[in-house]
């Protein structure tokens, strides 16, 4: 589960997210940038490489699927 709140901008294919509250504490206060793309019904985000709790590099991709 992951949950936030905050406001977010647009600019080209760039989801640009400020934070005000997030499950994730580190991200409390935070602007992160995410690279968007639609393709068809499906709509991907993806992350800039992170690194995870024990150091590993990691990307989030998350994917919506419309439903029509």
């Amino acid at each position: 589960m992951a949950a936030a709140s905050g406001s977010y901008k647009l600019e080209g294919n760039t989801l640009v997210v400020t934070y005000e509250g997030s499950w994730n504490q580190s991200w409390t206060g935070t602007t992160q940038k995410r690279q968007v793309e639609i393709t068809g019904n499906k709509l991907t985000i993806t992350s800039a490489p992170t690194k995870d709790p024990d150091g590993k590099e990691i990307i989030f991709v998350v994917t919506y699927d419309r439903l029509e």
